[in-house]
């Protein structure tokens, strides 16, 4: 994939990825190594969807930082459904996470769910392959066909889909799902510019209205309001919808329960997005990075040269 192709476009800026070194005495930084673009994506998010998958394997109890992942356990119970649909590489632990949920509750297992995910990245692909070798993961570049799914994703939706309108089209397809959504502040559909990539902060009204004309019902958890470095608002959206019958709502609603005690998640659903909790803090992507007025070395030779390189393939491809 090229990185006009990765960037949906030429972009105005890029991720950077930089091993460096600092000094003790206060000399200036300097680049050691520096990836660019799709690599330095990639290689920035191998390190941590892994350190999270590790933490699933190794420690007898933890399973997710996010609020009320085992409602997706429920939900798949619930749904009758064998097949998890998922936007972005975080299928690396979402099989780990789910197997792990079946283990602490006891409950129905998963052995024969098939994992689709849609991910553009071969290594990430690749990665996620090698790491579940007795899992049914199946890749695509997009999902069209309406088969008994549930589905999950975080934030990736966003550089998924251009509108809400695309949004709702994607999670209609599944008879439940748990999503992380990144929401703009004043409600309408906006679109920013991350790493130079297009993201898409979506519109809960829109989203919640268009749902529920399907015959959806629609939850929130949480929200979070943060701000980017790149110094836009938004809102994280974290939103459980479902399209079930009253006897799946019962089995939804007890394997919830039976995965909130043992997971001892406080969590809970709140019918409207007004009513669901408001967290304030910093954007989870900057955790660990230096404030955004800092700057680090990018005049050494090596650097500009490299950035050179990377500027010279966007005209290449």
């Amino acid at each position: 994939m090229s990185e006009r192709e990765w960037h949906k476009g030429t972009p105005a800026s890029c991720s950077a990825l930089i091993l460096g070194e600092v000094f003790a005495d206060g000399r200036p930084p300097v680049t050691i190594s520096l990836r660019l673009g799709q690599r330095a994506y990639e290689g920035y998010q191998i390190a941590a969807y892994l350190e999270g998958l590790l933490l699933i394997r190794h420690d007898p109890t933890y399973v997710d930082w996010s609020p009320l992942f085992g409602a997706l356990y429920a939900g798949l119970v619930a749904s009758g459904a064998r097949r998890v649909v998922e936007i972005g590489p975080t299928l690396f632990a979402t099989i780990d996470k789910l197997e792990k949920l079946q283990r602490l509750t006891s409950g129905p297992p998963v052995d024969d769910v098939e994992y689709v995910g849609v991910e553009p990245s071969a290594l990430f692909r690749q990665l996620a392959d090698a790491l579940h070798p007795n899992a049914r993961i199946v890749w695509a570049d997009t999902v069209t066909d309406d088969a008994p799914s549930v589905s999950r994703c975080y934030q990736a939706t966003s550089y998924a889909f251009d509108s809400t309108d695309d949004l709702v089209v994607h999670c209609a397809r599944s008879a439940f799902g748990l999503h992380g959504l990144w929401t703009s502040a004043d409600g309408t559909t906006r679109h920013v510019s991350v790493m130079g990539k297009r993201v898409t902060l979506f519109s809960v009204p829109a989203f919640t209205s268009a749902m529920q004309s399907r015959g959806y019902r629609v939850d929130f958890i949480q929200k979070s309001r943060s701000v980017h470095l790149n110094d836009f608002e938004y809102l994280e959206t974290w939103v459980v919808f479902r399209h079930f019958t009253a006897e799946q709502e019962t089995r939804f609603q007890t394997e919830l329960a039976r995965v909130k005690a043992v997971t001892r998640d406080s969590a809970v659903l709140f019918a409207t997005y007004e009513d669901a909790p408001l967290l304030e803090r910093a954007d989870p992507a900057t955790t660990g990075r230096v404030d955004g007025s800092e700057t680090f070395d990018f005049t050494s030779p090596h650097t500009l040269a490299r950035l050179a390189e990377w500027q010279a393939s966007l005209r290449d491809a």
